[in-house]
């Protein structure tokens, strides 16, 4: 049994929304998440589980755009949990993030330095990367197997913000 916060594999994450899967391995300390969007009140959901900043923000979003900016505030929490080994109460009271103009600034308990990219690898889906280390590093590789194929492709998703250090 796995338990929260706990890895199968050091240095192993994995995410999954629908039919899609997020698989991040070789990179150390870092943590993966994946998120179908979803209708819903956004909003509200943004009151509750938010900072005031964060459902502030959301809030001020056209109204297509609001469960876009949830969903992508919501998986960079989620790769911080995985990251930090955070339960997800302890990461959605305790990681703060505001994306703006392609840019993701922020801060983690403990003041620990971060770099994360928040793509889009389809218009209706978002999936956030995120590590602790105040060294430069690269971006991981994005590939994608399409079920029943055996074949793999490395890809480029439009990044819709990132951090990190040059």
């Amino acid at each position: 049994m796995i338990r929260d916060g706990q890895r199968p594999v050091p240095g192993a994450c994995l995410s999954h929304s629908r039919t899609f899967v997020a698989c991040l391995a070789g990179l150390g300390n870092a943590g993966v998440d994946l998120e179908w969007l979803v209708t819903r009140d956004c909003v509200s959901l943004a009151r509750f589980a938010y900072s005031d900043e964060e459902a502030r923000w959301v809030a001020a979003q056209d109204s297509r755009a609001q469960g876009q900016a949830f969903h992508e505030l919501w998986v960079l929490k989620e790769a911080a949990a995985k990251c930090l080994g955070l339960d997800l109460l302890a990461a959605l009271a305790g990681c703060r993030f505001h994306i703006n103009g392609g840019r993701i600034d922020g801060r983690l308990p403990g003041a620990q330095e971060f770099q994360a990219l928040l793509y889009a690898p389809r218009p209706e889906l978002r999936l956030a990367w995120l590590t602790l280390s105040s060294d430069a590093v690269s971006a991981p590789a994005c590939i994608e197997w399409v079920a029943g194929e055996d074949s793999r492709r490395e890809v480029q998703w439009p990044i819709v913000a990132g951090r990190l250090r040059a």
